[in-house]
């Protein structure tokens, strides 16, 4: 599951055409408008009360995200440049117990962005209007995501993550382990 982008998600599920052919651009849209869930499970090591730090590492969260752990929120961020590293340890399930529950729920960026405007423009009376997308200055997001004249507008949410123990690798949801 990890790492993925909801358009190749959708894409996979048959819910999607390609944005490359023709105006399909313009019908997928509504991808960038929505929020999106991710959710995996998977077990814990055998061998994890051996090794002192247990940590989820993501590459980068794009772009407003609320992550949880087996139901309590670990990370909440809103800068897809910004690496993060949670120490998880003491929230894992024990290895004999159920697998452990991570859910990533992903803002809607165009959203925020829009909302941050209006707030800025309400609180000072100004408005910028020299970009094709004004908003977009409001979250901290790859700015190509908008739209470019070399690619489509695609306000897609990906990124990667994996877990580390000790500065080691420890596991890759979606491997086979």
């Amino acid at each position: 599951m990890f790492p993925t982008q909801v358009h190749h998600e959708l894409k996979l599920l048959g819910k999607l055409p390609d944005e490359g052919i023709e105006f399909n651009e313009r019908k997928i849209q509504w991808v960038g408008e929505k929020d999106w869930v991710f959710r995996t499970s998977f077990p814990t090591p055998s061998d994890i009360s051996e090794h002192g730090l247990v940590e989820l590492v993501f590459d980068g969260l794009d772009t407003v995200a609320e992550v949880k752990l087996n139901d309590k929120i670990v990370l909440e961020c809103d800068n897809m440049f910004v690496p993060e590293r949670v120490d998880v340890k003491k929230l894992l399930n024990e290895p004999d117990e159920e697998d452990n529950q991570l859910e990533i729920l992903f803002e809607s960026a165009a959203r925020i962005a829009l909302e941050r405007e209006e707030a800025y423009e309400k609180e000072t009376g100004k408005k910028f209007i020299n970009l094709r997308e004004s908003s977009r200055m409001y979250v901290r997001k790859a700015q190509f995501q908008w739209g470019w004249d070399w690619g489509e507008c695609l306000l897609a949410i990906e990124r990667r993550l994996h877990f580390s123990r000790d500065e080691a690798d420890l596991y890759r949801p979606g491997d086979d382990h």
